[in-house]
């Protein structure tokens, strides 16, 4: 496996530095992109690159890490950098983890870094949208209390209203009683009508108990065929996959602990599949998200660990079809069924031979719930709205 051709095209921005000049060993093609500069500083101290990070603690933060030996997470990071293909205002967490050399000396700092913009965009929302509602309700509030004493002055014009309906009331007790014989000789009919209805409902339920007797044959019969049908594919997989598993366990074992130490970096799920769809290597958060051991993952397929199965499957051949793909909606089948976004690219030998694929499952499970929340805000702001626009009908009749 080729380290820095799959840390180059890897979708998210990678950056490595050594020495006490921090000079920058290696950052790839993501990395340069969002931050709107050319690969010319590589080989250069960080802050001759970068003099502004002086300011900002970054120094210190790499120190840190070099003499403890602990990795640190740096959570939404304020920058201004290249988004889609202009400057903005970006969000990003941050993880500078320790470099060690075999002999277990740490010579260097990886940082990895994940785009959190969107995220931190819609928690500023959410906030506005909230204090926007606070506002409203406040103003349906006075409303509400001058409709409440434009109601008492109506109770007053009422009285005299009430005072007919009571003569009214009245007349229509002494119809009532005249039409208390015709009421006995609707409520017999309607008796009648019930124990036809009672006899009917006996033989619909019956016919329909032998309607759904048949329904779950047919159901059993369809799934037998389409258990056979899966069973007969499988083995032919299997077979095929077994004969190529011995080809891709050896370029298993060219994987060194440098590279394992990058992958690790991730708290996503990040793994690399054949051009086949089997694993061949994975970090510790794949791992924990599907509940499978490392041994169990390596040469199995990827996309048996998603609930939709063929809709992973799509996915991965889009990567080699078009040599990427860039957040495809997808949902882990783990215990809490985590949603995902799948971000991937091919990566290539000397010769420009497609090897594989580097993949991250980004988990979107927070972003749901944000999006959630403001959409609850805003239907509760409509809501509050509504409520307002009727009472003021109400008080107006």
């Amino acid at each position: 496996m080729d380290v820095n051709s799959i840390l180059m095209q890897s979708p998210m921005p990678i950056c490595i530095f050594r020495g006490k000049e921090y000079v920058i060993e290696f950052a790839n093609d993501f990395y340069l992109q969002i931050l709107g500069r050319e690969k010319d500083i590589v080989g250069k101290p960080l802050f001759e690159s970068f003099p502004e990070l002086k300011n900002q603690g970054i120094k210190a933060l790499i120190d840190g890490v070099i003499q403890s030996g602990i990795p640190y997470n740096v959570n939404e990071h304020e920058a201004r950098l290249m988004r889609n293909g202009k400057a903005e205002q970006c969000f990003f967490n941050c993880i500078y983890q320790p470099l060690r050399e075999q002999n277990g000396v740490i010579t260097g700092v990886i940082v990895v870094f994940t785009d959190v913009t969107d995220q931190v965009n819609a928690k500023n929302i959410i906030a506005e949208s909230r204090k926007k509602l606070i506002t409203e309700l406040s103003i349906a509030n006075i409303e509400l209390a001058f409709q409440k004493e434009e109601k008492g002055k109506r109770a007053a014009e009422l009285g005299i209203a009430n005072i007919e309906l009571a003569f009214q009331d009245d007349e229509k007790g002494k119809r009532a009683a005249e039409l208390g014989i015709a009421n006995i000789e609707l409520a017999f009919q309607d008796d009648e009508k019930e124990k036809r209805a009672a006899e009917l409902g006996i033989a619909n339920i019956e016919l329909a108990f032998q309607n759904d007797e048949k329904e779950k044959r047919a159901a059993e019969l369809i799934i037998a065929n389409k258990e056979l049908v899966f069973q007969n594919n499988e083995k032919e997989r299997r077979e095929i996959a077994n004969t190529k598993l011995e080809v891709l366990s050896i370029s298993l074992k060219l994987a060194s602990q440098y590279s394992l130490s990058l992958i690790e970096a991730s708290r996503d799920p990040l793994f690399t599949i054949s051009p086949q769809g089997k694993i061949t290597d994975m970090n510790e958060a794949t791992v924990k998200v599907t509940g499978v051991s490392r041994e169990q993952l390596i040469g199995s397929d990827f996309f048996d660990y998603f609930t939709k199965p063929d809709k992973a499957r799509e996915g991965y051949q889009e990567v080699f079809a078009k040599g990427f793909v860039a957040d495809y909606p997808l949902t882990i089948m783990d215990g809490k069924l985590t949603d995902v976004l799948f971000n991937g690219s091919v990566y290539k030998d000397d010769k420009g031979n497609v090897l594989g694929a580097v993949v991250v499952a980004r988990d979107i499970t927070d972003q749901k719930r944000i999006e959630k929340e403001l959409r609850e805000a805003k239907v509760a702001a409509e809501l509050a709205q509504s409520k307002a626009e009727s009472a003021t009908i109400i008080a107006e009749d």
